[in-house]
């Protein structure tokens, strides 16, 4: 029996067609193979399933408990590739990574520490955001992959979170002033669009990393390079920076209820009973403070100065625990009016107490993105109100300013220590 001839794989794909005839004849042919166009299940779907296409996370990946994200439509991947910087200590490297297809295009950049380490050191990082639950990392993931604005100040809260814990390394201040400006940036144009639930949490979040950020970004523990000795324009940059959280908190509640965010949201709602008081507001108000700070009859229930005295009372009695930081922060600026910030700027020596006593009582929290800059700019004010003399100043005042400044020295301690107000 004749054996049929194998075709010359060479000459490309093919394959075999065995037909017989009537007669019970075998038959043999060749035919080319032609390879199956491959086509998507759907353009707007997620990356990793393409199923319902629901926003921020499809039905699936949230079933399978798997990150979820969308393409993004915009340039935002296009960074140029450049030599990687040092190596990260390996306690860093040794953490779980991402999936890979989060990774960026490129392993390094120009600007400064690879995009693509930044994103796989966010899961170690998201652990000391005490806004979100720990449980939402995959969520503000697929949020981020959708709104370039949170992508960027995600990889700026890494590249800082990196610095501060890898040590002082030049890539990742680099990659953190980089990413910064690109959240800004991005974040300015993003609030002209009209919100939806995604963009509100999008824009929320955002809002919030750029606070941390602003009071991270310091370089130093210099106390007299702090905003108090500046000799730029706008040296209380940062504290106008802070007071536009309270307007982002207000948009974004006709979204509060499905929320990414409710922490954020709970805390907001409550930062208005944190200073209510139903009898005196100077009752527990030290005696020097309302001689210094103007708050003794009869203007002083006027004086742009009471809200704050007040704030700093109750903030000087509230222990630092992890859920009272919002109202150390951001329930305490609501008590700052425009009045008093123009003040401030000018170096008023009652509002740059005001500020200084403030920062003392941040430093209560050892918070990674929070601490230098706290203990360094309330060393500054004290530093500054005494090359100001203000303890030698003649009769009752430099008695009452000695009292002050005391209680600025003694701010930051918690508990407190017997005898200290």
């Amino acid at each position: 029996m004749e054996m049929a001839s194998v075709p010359d794989l060479a000459e490309g794909p093919s394959f075999l067609v065995l037909s017989f005839d009537k007669q019970g004849a075998a038959k043999t042919r060749t035919r080319t193979y032609q390879t199956r166009r491959t086509h998507a299940k759907s353009r707007s779907g997620c990356v990793a399933c393409k199923c319902d296409e629901a926003k921020p996370a499809c039905l699936r990946c949230r079933r399978g408990n798997s990150v979820c994200f969308y393409s993004a439509r915009t340039g935002c991947d296009t960074y140029c590739p450049i030599s990687p910087c040092d190596h990260l200590s390996a306690d860093l490297q040794s953490q779980p990574e991402l999936p890979g297809y989060l990774h960026s295009a490129s392993d390094a950049s120009w600007y400064g520490t690879p995009r693509r380490v930044l994103l796989e050191h966010f899961p170690i990082a998201f652990k000391r955001i005490q806004a979100v639950r720990q449980d939402m990392l995959g969520a503000v993931i697929s949020l981020a992959m959708n709104h370039p604005y949170l992508l960027d100040a995600i990889l700026a809260y890494s590249a800082a979170h990196l610095r501060h814990f890898d040590g002082p390394r030049r890539c990742h201040r680099v990659a953190e002033h980089f990413q910064l400006f690109l959240a800004i940036r991005n974040f300015q144009a993003a609030l002209n669009q009209p919100l939806d639930q995604q963009r509100s949490d999008a824009l929320l979040l955002t809002c919030a990393l750029l606070n941390m950020l602003t009071l991270s970004v310091v370089e130093d523990d210099n106390p007299y390079n702090a905003w108090v000795f500046s000799t730029g324009k706008d040296p209380l940059g940062f504290l106008t920076i802070l007071t536009g959280f309270k307007p982002m908190l207000e948009a974004s509640r006709p979204f509060q209820r499905q929320s990414l965010l409710p922490q954020l949201h709970a805390a907001g709602e409550n930062a208005h009973l944190v200073f209510a008081t139903d009898g005196d507001p100077l009752d527990k108000v030290p005696h020097s403070w309302r001689v210094i700070l103007g708050l003794q009859e009869p203007r002083g229930r006027s004086s742009i100065f009471l809200k704050p005295a007040r704030g700093l009372v109750v903030l000087r009695d509230m222990a630092p625990h992890r859920g009272a930081s919002f109202h150390y922060t951001f329930s305490f600026l609501e008590t700052l009016g425009p009045e008093f910030r123009e003040l401030a700027q000018r170096r008023d020596e009652r509002a740059t107490w005001v500020m200084g006593y403030w920062l003392a009582l941040l430093s209560r929290f050892n918070i990674w993105w929070l601490i230098q800059r706290v203990k360094r700019d309330s060393r500054a004010v004290a530093i500054w109100l005494d090359m100001a003399g203000v303890r030698a100043r003649p009769d009752m005042e430099g008695l009452m300013w000695s009292e002050m400044m005391e209680d600025l020295e003694n701010a930051r301690l918690w508990p407190k220590p017997p005898g200290c107000r």
